[in-house]
Parts: structure tokens; C-alpha cells; sequence
């Protein structure tokens, strides 16, 4: 059995690519999700497996939960909630895809913002010197903690008279 694209026919464009979180190594594979996390896959049976399940053998179903708790599942033959309008609607669709985008543009502000405060900063003479002794502080500071909260014992001072 093998994941396929498109997840449902007419809804391509908000597709996601993922995999699992417990595979790291696996391929990925596409999905439909909600905001609120509910996810959509579409599997496509071999013929070999087709026949098996056209004789009468059982589909199984493995979850994995990573000792999570289980999650509610549900297995369904043809396009879910009648209909690729229906799926849109239920999952949300709009919205998620709309959350990705804001938080693609958001991510490429704040990438040209910082790229934009760290050209400032260089091109000033009083900031890059203001950085510099920001950076000597932050040493002598890093320095003085790990001579405060070292473990080692502070070496003993014999008054002698």
C-alpha cells in the first residue's frame, strides 16, 4: 500500500509534504490538515492486495502512539465527508492554508529585518563599537559566573602573623 497524490482530486494546492514524527528516515508523504490537527492521507492498494481484501481477508489498522495516549482514527472508503467541497470545509482548508502563508511572509519579514539591523549596525562606527564592548561585558561576565558557580573550591587564605 502506497501514500498518493493528490490526497483528493481538486484540492492539490493545499497539500503539505511530511513525514511521521517517529520516522525520521522515512520518505514523506503528502497529507491534508486542519488548524485544528486533524490529518487526511489517501493509501492505494496494490492489485495483489485488492484481491486479498476482494477474498475476504481483514484490513488492519496499526497506530502508533508513541505511549501518548491513542488517538481517535477513522478509515474510510472513497473521498471523506462526501466530497472534495465537503473535506475543504470540514478541515478548514482556507484557513490552514492562509495560517502557512502568514507565517511564510512573517518569517521572511523578520529574516530582511534582522538582515537589515545587522547592515545598520556594521555601516555605524558607534554601534559597532557599542557591540564590541557589549561583547567584552558579556565575557567578563560569562567568566565571573563560572568563577561564582564553579565547583571547584576557592583556593584557601592563610593570614600569618
Amino acid at each position: 500500500m502506497d501514500s498518493i497524490s493528490p490526497v483528493v482530486e481538486t484540492l492539490e494546492d493545499y497539500e503539505q509534504q511530511g513525514k511521521p514524527a517517529e520516522e525520521g528516515g522515512s520518505a514523506s508523504f503528502p497529507f491534508l490538515k486542519s488548524p485544528e490537527g486533524i490529518v487526511v492521507t489517501r493509501w492505494q492498494f496494490t492489485p495483489e492486495e485488492r484481491q486479498r481484501i476482494a477474498a475476504g481477508e481483514d484490513l488492519y489498522l496499526s497506530v502508533l502512539t508513541m505511549n501518548k495516549g491513542f488517538q481517535p482514527v477513522k478509515l474510510e472508503v472513497g473521498v471523506p465527508f462526501d466530497g472534495p467541497e465537503n473535506l475543504k470545509r470540514k478541515l478548514r482548508l482556507e484557513d490552514e492554508l492562509e495560517l502557512r502563508q502568514l507565517l511564510a511572509q512573517r518569517n521572511q519579514t523578520a529574516a530582511l529585518l534582522q538582515k537589515r539591523q545587522v547592515e545598520r549596525i556594521e555601516s555605524d562606527e558607534r554601534c559597532r563599537e557599542l557591540v564590541e564592548t557589549l561583547e567584552r561585558h558579556e565575557k567578563a561576565l560569562r567568566h565571573k559566573e563560572s568563577e561564582v558557580f564553579s565547583d571547584t573550591p576557592a583556593p584557601r587564605i592563610e593570614v600569618v602573623q
